[in-house]
């Protein structure tokens, strides 16, 4: 019982940070992880926790991607040459090289999402749909696993632009860790 007081408490609480006064609350839920144990992973730090996904969906998305950025490039390099996405490409090359080879002998991979956004990886990584499925692990910033995720779907007025965002919170944290758009 007085754990649920507490988390209404939270959810009452984060209702109130972060909210503008144009912005529609949509929906609060809480989302309970399941036990997350494949062979190897790769974890992802942001400002106030860690994403662990494994690494075989981690792969899969990172290929489907490069494929995008190829295709890209295919169609713009008949006008003019792009960088942006030549660079994307050798981006991914270089970290599926990179996780590719430390697969092998079972190393659990660390990667700082300011890695990752200096070369656009982090925009494309829809860390959200491994939450929503429960297919990942999420620990705090001193490394407690989190078993509990708090989300929090707003419609936001950005400029001209209305866009649904869902802000993902550990409890008893003001801030989110991550925040995904809706499509």
């Amino acid at each position: 019982m007085k754990k649920h007081i507490i988390i209404l408490f939270y959810l009452f609480s984060i209702s109130i940070v972060a909210q503008n006064d144009n912005d529609i609350l949509k929906s609060i839920d809480t989302i309970q992880l399941s036990k997350f144990s494949p062979k190897s992973v790769i974890s992802f730090e942001f400002r106030n926790a860690k994403i662990s996904i494994s690494q075989t969906d981690f792969l899969l998305e990172l290929n489907e991607h490069r494929k995008e950025f190829k295709d890209s490039l295919a169609r713009h390099n008949i006008k003019y040459k792009n960088y942006y996405f030549e660079n994307a490409v050798t981006a991914i090359d270089s970290i599926n090289n990179l996780v590719s080879n430390k697969s092998k002998s079972k190393e659990i991979i660390i990667s700082s999402n300011r890695t990752c956004s200096q070369v656009g990886i982090d925009l494309f990584m829809r860390f959200d749909k491994y939450i929503d499925n429960k297919s990942c692990a999420i620990f705090d910033k001193i490394g407690k696993s989190q078993t509990s995720i708090i989300k929090k779907t707003i419609v936001e007025n950005w400029g001209d632009d209305t866009v649904e965002a869902t802000y993902y919170f550990i409890p008893n944290e003001n801030d989110s860790f991550f925040i995904g758009i809706n499509d």
